[in-house]
């Protein structure tokens, strides 16, 4: 079975062709086929149809920027399979199709199918729109790649013929031939000569500036795609191969001249294992490598064309593992550091032996088997995970391990220093006493950047040591101290401090601040190891838990702990436990709500995503609403919105324009007020109904707007359909 996709829309001259183009094809349909099934849909012509899957998207806040409004999918099922399927069958092969492609439940979209029965083949199309039931945006991405796997894997259910099958049935013969050929071959010219007398004929693709892109093959009247056949037979792949091939042809002339080729020695260690590569030199095996990278759409935005990864045992553990161990590790060590599978990515490994330690480098492609990139975000530090696992796994000592065994003390004595001291200078002393001399960083005005430790002849960095005894964590630690020892020098000369506020902290984790102000500067302190610290707009989390007036009565202090810490967790994807933050209970208002305070950056240094923030948290809270039995806001809006939902949908099933709604709805005791724009244009509507204001949208989705106008327009047609009906029966 054949899945096509593609997406049409817009506001540009070329979109509006596209639209135009759909419209016909639609019509063009019409004449040809039949309507197999739709969802969510009133329309009668084309155009209306189209209308309402545009109207869709309007709850879409990104649709203005949607270049594409509408998905349009063809599933082709071959000739023999078209024929024996019933439109039972399609329909359910149709939902398959689309919630494997686009990832929706058919069910909550709107979709209409039509069949083609005109042609040789059975063509389904599918229409639907790009938002879903959320009101989010179907990412469009590689859509169709992930059609023709799910044709592929639709077929495969229902016991059909895959597309892929038929063509690797097809192709197995030439696979092997076009491998054979190309193992012989020095050029591309010798490689198509040499093909043409196996029968096989190759097709160059030469772009607009006489460059080879390509190339297809016939074969026993069939057409295929290079990269169908074999991604290794692509012409970025066989470059490589050519030039190996001509190397050898070269080295074998000049041994018969009597005219041996000398190969140098690296003279530094030795290859301990590849894959999936041929070249001899490191050259050529730098260029097949990079080669690899040519499938890849963003290949030319590459500035890093291969990863070189470096594992270093200890020296006494080095001489202790065998080459068929250190291969293995090496593996292990590129699997956990890029998430690919060895097997299927060129890579090429070499053991230098030229230092006390045995250092085993890795090469390896930026691009997977695939053709993805493979991403190299923190790959410093994922590096250094994947070793010490590996080295765990092996029984081996990690990197960590050792380090931090001696660091121990070293960080118990830091700790303790930096509790007493009041200032930078006083940690200094106090450190200097205790055997560790700190060693500072400054800048060009002379602050205080960083510091080394010497301790027991060696050195170390303070983030190594322990996060948190940075100079920029050290910094609130040392006022605060210093605000405790004014505090009690001022409490013993009789002078006390009052503290107003309007309500209670309910807990804190990791700070020690004690105005808003102190905390609020630890808070956003807590950001600074984030590489990204500098472009954040917001520093810190603000998020407000309120239980309703009864549940809140209730809850014990200890109940809003639990659910405050389940709050952040769900909410921010994170453990609370090792996350700064601050809760404070608000008193002053009928309703007992819970503040909670914590930074955009996690224990790793990373940025804590705020992408439909106000979202997730609503969900969060009706999630532990749930757990700890009380009432979900979304159920309390449910429940006063029953009747108005019932009474608002038979108005509007009754209305043949928005005008005519509003004046039925007022008679209901329902007063609508329309939201509009700069432009004069209405975007949409809220509703007061018994002292309450509603927007559509929470109401019921299908109330909205956009939903409605189709229906009005649809109940105007039935009107004056009976209008008309009524005067012919007059007539006669």
């Amino acid at each position: 079975m054949v899945g096509k996709a593609k997406a049409v829309g817009g506001s540009t001259a070329g979109q509006a062709y596209l639209e135009n183009v759909q419209k016909q094809e639609i019509e063009k349909l019409q004449e040809q086929g039949y309507e197999l099934a739709r969802n969510m849909l009133i329309g009668e012509t084309p155009e209306q149809i189209s209308d309402e899957m545009k109207a869709w998207n309007l709850d879409n806040p990104e649709v203005s920027h949607l270049k594409k409004q509408v998905f349009t999918m063809v599933m082709s099922p071959s000739i023999e399979d078209g024929t024996r399927l019933n439109d039972n069958e399609l329909i359910q092969m149709g939902k398959e199709f689309m919630v494997k492609t686009l990832g929706v439940d058919p069910d909550s979209q709107p979709y209409r199918m039509y069949v083609e029965p005109d042609s040789e083949y059975k063509h389904v199309y599918i229409y639907t729109p790009k938002t879903d039931k959320d009101g989010k945006t179907i990412s469009d991405s590689f859509i169709e790649l992930r059609e023709q796997r799910a044709a592929d894997e639709v077929a495969t259910s229902y016991g059909l013929t895959r597309t892929k099958t038929v063509v690797q049935e097809g192709a197995q013969d030439l696979k092997e031939l076009l491998r054979n050929v190309a193992t012989q071959s020095v050029s591309f010219e010798d490689y198509c000569q040499r093909a043409e007398k196996e029968g096989i004929k190759i097709l160059p693709t030469i772009n607009k500036q006489g460059q080879m892109q390509g190339y297809r093959v016939e074969y026993q009247g069939k057409e295929y795609k290079s990269s169908v056949i074999d991604r290794n037979l692509t012409a970025s792949k066989l470059a490589p191969l050519f030039e190996q091939n001509l190397h050898r042809q070269k080295v074998v002339d000049n041994w018969i001249a009597g005219q041996q080729e000398q190969v140098t020695d690296h003279g530094q260690g030795y290859e301990l294992a590849r894959n999936m590569l041929m070249g001899e030199t490191p050259d050529q095996v730098n260029n097949e490598l990079k080669a690899w990278n040519q499938d890849n759409p963003e290949a030319s935005h590459l500035k890093r064309q291969l990863f070189t990864m470096v594992m270093a045992p200890s020296i006494e553990e080095g001489k202790k593992l065998s080459d068929d161990e250190l291969i293995k590790m090496g593996k292990e060590l590129m699997g956990k550091t890029l998430g690919v599978d060895p097997a299927s990515q060129p890579y090429r490994m070499y053991v230098r032996t030229d230092k006390a330690h045995k250092l085993v480098y890795v090469y390896t492609p930026r691009t997977d088997k695939d053709g993805k990139t493979i991403n190299d975000s923190f790959i410093g530090v994922r590096a250094q995970r994947a070793a010490d696992e590996v080295a765990t796994s092996y029984g081996l000592t990690r990197i960590n391990t050792a380090v931090q065994e001696e660091m121990l003390d070293l960080k118990e004595i830091l700790k303790s220093v930096a509790t007493q001291s009041v200032s930078f200078e006083d940690y200094c002393q106090q450190a200097e006493k205790k055997g560790a001399k700190i060693v500072t960083t400054a800048d060009n005005q002379g602050n205080v950047q960083g510091y080394k430790i010497e301790y027991q002849g060696k050195s170390y960095k303070d983030s190594s040591i322990d996060r948190n005894l940075a100079v920029p964590r050290l910094a609130p630690l040392f006022e605060h101290n210093l605000r405790k020892q004014n505090l009690v020098e001022s409490r013993a000369a009789g002078q006390e401090q009052q503290v107003g506020e309007r309500g209670y902290e309910l807990t804190r984790n990791m700070l020690i601040g004690e105005t808003p102000k102190e905390i609020n500067d630890e808070l956003k302190a807590w950001n600074l190891d984030n590489p990204q610290a500098s472009r954040l707009k917001r520093q810190v989390f603000t998020m407000v838990m309120s239980p309703s007036i009864e549940d809140g009565k209730k809850l014990s202090d200890d109940d809003l702990i639990k659910m405050g810490k389940s709050f952040m967790a769900k909410t921010l994807g994170v453990d609370p436990d090792s996350q700064p933050y601050r809760m404070y209970v608000h008193t002053d208002k009928e309703h007992k709500h819970v503040h909670i305070y914590t930074p955009r950056t996690d224990k790793d240094g990373k940025t804590i995503s705020d992408s439909f923030i106000g979202m997730r948290a609503q969900r969060a809270a009706d999630e532990v609403a749930l757990e700890h039995g009380l009432t979900r806001a979304k159920t309390v809006v449910q429940e006063r919105t029953k009747d108005l939902k019932e009474l608002l949908r038979n108005v509007a099933t009754r209305s043949v324009s928005f005008e005519d709604y509003c004046q039925r709805a007022e008679k209901e005791g329902i007063k609508i007020l329309p939201t509009i724009n700069k432009q004069g244009e209405m975007q949409g509507y809220r509703v007061e109904y018994q002292g309450k204001d509603y927007k559509a949208s929470a109401i019921d989705r299908k109330l909205t707007a956009p939903k409605l106008a189709p229906l009005f327009e649809q109940n105007l047609r039935k009107q004056k359909t009976i209008e008309r009906s009524q005067g012919f029966g007059m007539g006669m």
